[in-house]
């Protein structure tokens, strides 16, 4: 027993000099202290859920004048995630009793707007212990990303030590999608502002693009026509 205590508290030491060493987000499942990874189109449903409540939050502290006469017009977009997840957070206005209109006629635009980021240089990492076991709990948005925020916000102040039999060193992705939902008023001015960034998986990042393009046969090609945005990235 005291032998177990000693190797779990040199595994915790160990784990946190990795951590204090680390050059690039971690990638995790929504842990909220990490730069999520969208995995599945179960996410986007979450993700789109999120959406409509900071909407319907929204709403509830403006005048309802405002929207009474008009409603919502959810702004449709090209590319699978774009067309998936308008329908998915217009499914959620309705069910919350929010008038959405089919026809963008002197009322709100609710727009969703993808940027995908390729990083063409190999990064690696150790996944951090208790990545794995948040995979079965719940799932969270980080929120209000900027470009000087990017690295993670904070470390959680404990770990399972279960997971350090996992901890072999692992490929971060090449991709990540910079997410960003906006409501402007007839006049074009902002009501609302979010803007998430995720790790996306490599076979994946087609989803992402604003527009309609055909499933690669080799995800690790390069993309021809998709517009990308590269970044220098230093002091991590």
């Amino acid at each position: 027993m005291r032998l177990l205590v000693i190797v779990s508290g040199m595994m915790l030491l160990f784990s946190g000099c990795l951590e204090m060493r680390s050059q690039v987000p971690k990638p995790a499942t929504y842990p909220i202290s990490f730069q999520q990874k969208m995995q599945a189109a179960a996410h986007w449903e979450i993700l789109a859920r999120d959406v409509a409540d900071q909407v319907i939050q929204f709403l509830e502290h403006q005048d309802t004048n405002l929207f009474s006469g008009y409603g919502i017009y959810v702004e449709p977009q090209l590319g699978v995630f774009g067309r998936a997840f308008t329908h998915m957070l217009t499914e959620h206005l309705v069910d919350a009793g929010i008038r959405v209109v089919r026809k963008r006629e002197s009322c709100p635009v609710l727009r969703v707007e993808t940027q995908l980021i390729k990083h063409k240089t190999a990064r690696f990492d150790r996944p951090f212990p208790g990545a794995f076991t948040a995979l079965a709990g719940g799932l969270f948005v980080l929120r209000h990303i900027s470009w000087s925020t990017l690295a993670a916000l904070s470390v959680p102040g404990a770990a399972v030590i279960g997971d350090y039999g996992i901890g072999y060193r692992a490929t971060l992705p090449h991709h990540e999608v910079l997410i960003t939902t906006s409501m402007t008023d007839i006049d074009d001015r902002y009501l609302l502002y979010n803007a998430d960034l995720y790790y996306v998986n490599d076979p994946d990042w087609w989803h992402y693009p604003n527009e309609d393009i055909p499933e690669p046969g080799d995800v690790l090609a390069e993309e021809p026509g998709i517009p990308l945005k590269a970044f220098k990235v230093t002091g991590w």
